[in-house]
């Protein structure tokens, strides 16, 4: 499986004497990479520590996160596949394509459906013999918050530990996942305190994703014991 302690940054340019750095998270070498990786890593590993042996995986069409959870439950897991459920104009995408050749399986729903079809998700896996873990918690979605936030808390010592010290990190936050790992780990640590973390929302008005961010930083506060390496 992919080694969460790699780190790709590579100096870009210097602008203005401001030295200008990129993280390279889609050279991370599982199914095409990026954040969703060390995320969906993160669930696998807490799937593992529940002695679950399935997974139910919740996004849209185009999530990427679906794409790598169906990669990897169709490389790791004794079923061999993992269990989608895709709220409202399912479509075919790139995403859902590779999905399918992971033999994932595909539970279409309203929006207002996701509570059943997380109940026939469950009910499927375990007349399948099989024990079944949902990465948002309960059939609505509460529960889980704590565990994606692990991943960029873990990123964000790997920065600090970085030959460069950085005065700002830009990111785009759509969940709010990667942005709270990050504020995390920064809180987490006493020097280098100065680093600015500045989200640029692509999905979600600011209220809306700083109450998503607050939630996330709270869950995995209050259980941070429980991930203690």
């Amino acid at each position: 499986m992919m080694n969460k302690n790699q780190l790709f940054i590579h100096r870009i340019k210097s602008i203005n004497k401001n030295n200008i750095y990129i993280m390279r998270e889609d050279l991370l070498p599982f199914s095409f990479g990026g954040n969703k990786s060390r995320i969906a890593l993160e669930f696998f590993n807490d799937m593992k520590r529940k002695n679950c042996d399935c997974i139910i995986g919740y996004g849209s069409e185009s999530s990427n996160l679906n794409r790598v959870i169906a990669n990897m439950a169709s490389s790791f897991l004794p079923d061999k596949r993992a269990y989608l459920i895709i709220p409202e104009n399912y479509h075919e995408t790139f995403n859902t394509k590779i999905a399918a050749l992971c033999s994932a399986e595909i539970i279409s729903c309203s929006k207002n459906e996701v509570p059943q079809a997380v109940d026939y998700a469950f009910d499927l896996c375990m007349k399948r013999g099989l024990k079944p873990y949902y990465i948002n918690g309960n059939r609505f979605g509460k529960g889980n918050e704590a565990v994606p936030v692990r991943a960029y808390f873990d990123v964000y010592k790997m920065i600090n530990d970085f030959a460069v010290n950085f005065s700002y990190i830009f990111l785009p936050v759509g969940t709010g996942m990667t942005y709270a790992g990050l504020i995390a780990g920064k809180h987490s640590i006493s020097q280098n305190q100065n680093t600015n973390i500045i989200g640029i929302s692509i999905s979600r008005n600011k209220s809306k994703a700083e109450q998503d961010i607050r939630n996330y930083i709270s869950a995995f506060n209050g259980n941070i014991c429980d991930y203690a390496s």
